[in-house]
């Protein structure tokens, strides 16, 4: 995996250009839902192999089915935080969050897949078409770079009064 956290580089870019589209905090929290099972195994808490069924899109399905439910359920009070946030109203509809949690699952299977070529993303089929599209240090440059430009975007969006007077 690129780092966990790298994972969240490319779903900011693509949530600020879909943000009508595509609920941010469920696309956050899908991009690294995936690794759950696999912080576990390399904490040593979970035995077996860091990459699972998880991380194949059957896997990505199920995870990614999970925090749909579990987002709209929530909906008002994660609304209620990203407005402290200051960011911008945005609906939690069924759509919007069945499709950022598609979203942010899937491309974690993408740029994992790229680099690992153990990894049998279409699993039972074993085949990789991702792997070595990108290299290692690609895949980091890639995800470090939608970071950042990611997070300057949304500086642009967050309402910066509204975040001091909440959290600082």
């Amino acid at each position: 995996m690129p780092f966990t956290p790298f994972h969240w580089g490319p779903v900011l870019v693509i949530g600020y250009f879909a943000y009508r589209y595509l609920n941010l905090p469920t696309l956050l929290v899908a991009a690294v839902a995936v690794d759950f099972r696999a912080t576990l195994v390399f904490f040593g808490l979970l035995d077996g192999a860091i990459h699972g069924i998880f991380h194949t899109f059957i896997g990505a399905t199920i995870i990614g089915l999970a925090i749909t439910l579990v987002f709209r359920l929530f909906r008002v009070q994660i609304s209620t935080l990203t407005q402290k946030l200051g960011l911008p109203e945005q609906e939690y509809t069924w759509r919007s969050i069945f499709a950022a949690a598609m979203v942010g699952t899937y491309s974690h299977i993408v740029l994992d897949a790229m680099i690992y070529d153990y990894l049998m993303p279409f699993h039972p089929y074993e085949a990789n078409p991702f792997y070595g599209l990108l290299t290692s240090f690609d895949v980091y440059l890639f995800c470090t770079l939608t970071g950042i430009i990611g997070v300057l975007l949304f500086y642009k969006k967050i309402n910066v009064d509204t975040f001091k007077e909440n959290f600082l």
